[in-house]
């Protein structure tokens, strides 16, 4: 992939795109949110706007086999390298992050979640900008597609099917490169969709209904900035989903939110 590049005016960090994929998948199944501690990891990329090729992480790496989750010692091993983008100036870029990723992972390492805190209320998690302005959910497909790149028509197919989350945990380990290679495009997504952002000062998405409707980002903001930003009018929505919902894993983040905001 090419370097990204943009103006410091709009970011003044680089940014290193992370996600993971998991051996389950039950969390697709519903709107619930699943029992995270049920949970394993299976495989995760990471990919930086410094140009260097993708990293990539998975369940049994260093033997140079396709184990079914990722053991403590390779988790550790993946937050450690995060941490060290993180405390070299790096914001770590998601989708969905805040409330997905990184919970997960500080699920599972407890000893690491003031660490992995402090990386999640840094990063930019471009759908929790989105609902901090907007108010609602906005997936990542239909960002993609708005700002005129590939979305799901990016990721590998296998047997004729289109690569999803539910079947990336469906297929590992017996499909472990198939689903490497779809790991590693969603993390190139990211910034790719940052990099229109950027250069045409708004989000551009499909709606559910096929049309397109927009919202203006001006810049990146970090999840601590987006915590301070004005509660969106949800007046239209039965039952809005507040911010606690996205960030109420977090105890600095739940402090911030009832400190500028009253539910």
């Amino acid at each position: 992939m090419d370097r990204i590049t943009f103006d410091q005016a709009d970011f003044p960090k680089p940014l290193c795109s992370w996600d993971i994929e998991i051996d389950s998948s039950k969390y697709f199944d519903g709107p619930e949110k699943p029992d995270y501690r049920e949970m394993g990891i299976t495989c995760a990329a990471a990919i930086s706007t410094d140009g260097q090729p993708t990293e990539l992480f998975w369940a049994g790496q260093s033997a140079g086999v396709f184990n079914p989750k990722m053991a403590e010692a390779e988790l550790i091993e993946m937050a450690e390298y995060l941490l060290v983008r993180y405390q070299a100036g790096y914001s770590i870029l998601t989708w969905n992050g805040l409330s997905f990723d990184f919970r997960l992972l500080a699920e599972l390492l407890p000893s690491y979640k003031p660490d992995i805190e402090t990386m999640a209320l840094g990063s930019v998690d471009l759908m929790f900008q989105f609902f901090c302005q907007r108010g609602f959910f906005l997936g990542l497909d239909a960002a993609c597609r708005g700002m005129g790149l590939a979305g799901k028509e990016a990721a590998p197919s296998i047997n004729g099917q289109r690569m999803d989350g539910a079947l990336a945990a469906d297929l590992w380990p017996e499909e472990a490169e198939t689903v490497l290679a779809y790991v590693d495009n969603d993390v190139v997504q990211p910034l790719q969709l940052t990099q229109a952002i950027l250069q045409q000062r708004h989000l551009t998405w499909v709606t559910k209904r096929g049309s397109l409707s927009a919202e203006r980002f001006t810049h990146l903001k970090t999840v601590q900035e987006c915590l301070d930003l004005p509660l969106p009018d949800v007046s239209w929505m039965n039952n809005p989903p507040t911010r606690l919902y996205l960030a109420g894993f977090w105890p600095r983040a739940v402090e911030i939110i009832n400190e500028r905001h009253s539910f």
